[in-house]
């Protein structure tokens, strides 16, 4: 018989305060009654219990199912099926799904379900295992995301795959009241230019699997002005995907519920919103965009970049053919607007004025129409 000092296990409950001892017969430990085995178990709190199994192989064997039973009813009333699937404890949640536990019981909080963790947390075999046994894959949690959603913000193209090819839909999602302005379609996370979810991998895989290329999301953008509106590393390929798969690139508005100001700061057309990049802005010319397109406002992308005074959005429309008159459809000289900003932009004007000897006094002299332009 061997004396074994067990010590409070520090993942389980926290840092150890004091060791407790207990003499175990480590010699034929194994051949003990089941009784008996079931009388240490129900003896023990679960912390102790947890920390008995860790002294020997023989202990673990004979005391993981009295764990799991505890782990069946936690006290906290949380779903344990939750916890097996934070930590991709495939034999817990297989163990707790035969003793008849809801496979879709969301968490309390998030209401997310135990697919949709498992797919957030990036387990790909858990995620197998979910959805072998039957769990739902186009539910949704308080944010409107289904478990697909999260795997693409997470960038689990393995895991995107899985759900995918069981039948997940990659066009859901869900207005919520308390995320309104997050609440977007899987093409679109993978659109954007931040995050570990931003791949053209992933925009590939779901335009592959019928993702709509022109869906629009809570602010009223398709993924093709999530992708140009904030480029990160991969934004000349994933819009270059979009462009092929049928993305609309003379895309008027920009929302009917965008904020103001957004709009303000952002612009109305697909091409206003790639003039910041030349590889982006070319993209768009080549995919069929519209130069002289009016928008909302009834600008066009060039008459928007001067009266805001962009001169890095001029110099790209410029280079790229757009036509430039003096005097706008609605009377606005766009080179008085470009005098009152900066001088760069006065310059990129003029160079393009193929009949210069037309450049009087005229010009420079009289009112600057502000009655005819909005103030900006």
């Amino acid at each position: 018989m061997t004396i074994s000092r067990v010590y409070w296990d520090r993942e389980w409950r926290g840092f150890a305060k004091r060791p407790f001892n207990c003499i175990i017969p480590i010699m034929g430990f194994s051949f003990l009654p089941p009784e008996i085995h079931a009388l240490i178990a129900k003896n023990l709190e679960p912390y102790d219990l947890g920390s008995l199994v860790r002294t020997s192989a023989a202990l673990k064997r004979a005391y993981t199912f009295f764990l799991y039973e505890y782990a069946a009813y936690p006290s906290d009333g949380s779903s344990p099926l939750i916890w097996a699937s934070q930590r991709s404890h495939i034999p817990l949640a297989s163990y707790l799904l035969a003793l008849g536990h809801f496979i879709n019981c969301p968490e309390a909080q998030t209401q997310r379900t135990p697919l949709a963790i498992a797919a957030c947390n990036g387990g790909l075999q858990m995620v197998r295992f979910l959805v072998s046994r039957g769990a739902a894959l186009n539910c949704t949690d308080n944010a409107g995301y289904t478990p697909l959603i999260w795997a693409v913000i997470g960038g689990h193209m393995a895991i995107c795959r899985v759900l995918l090819s069981a039948g997940a839909d990659p066009n859901l999602y869900r207005l919520s009241n308390q995320f309104m302005y997050r609440a977007k379609p899987a093409l679109h996370w993978a659109a954007l230019g931040r995050g570990s979810g931003s791949s053209p991998g992933l925009v590939s895989l779901l335009l592959k699997w019928g993702a709509d290329v022109n869906v629009v999301n809570a602010d009223g953008r398709t993924a093709l002005i999530e992708a140009l509106t904030a480029p990160g590393q991969h934004a000349a390929e994933i819009c270059q995907l979009l462009v092929a798969g049928g993305a609309e690139v003379n895309f008027r508005l920009l929302a009917a519920t965008e904020p103001f100001d957004r709009i303000l700061e952002v612009g109305q057309t697909v091409l206003f919103a790639a003039a910041g990049n030349p590889q982006l802005y070319k993209i768009m010319i080549d995919g069929g965009a519209d130069a002289e397109l009016e928008d909302a406002e009834g600008e066009t992308v060039l008459e928007k970049a001067v009266i805001r005074g962009f001169s890095r959005h001029v110099h790209t429309i410029l280079s790229h053919g757009a036509k430039f008159n003096i005097e706008t459809a609605r009377g606005i000289s766009l080179l008085k607007i470009a005098m009152t900003r900066n001088h760069q932009m006065v310059d990129l004007l003029v160079c393009t004025v193929e009949e210069r000897a037309n450049l009087n006094t005229n010009i420079l002299s009289g009112p600057l129409g502000k009655d005819k332009w909005r103030s900006v």
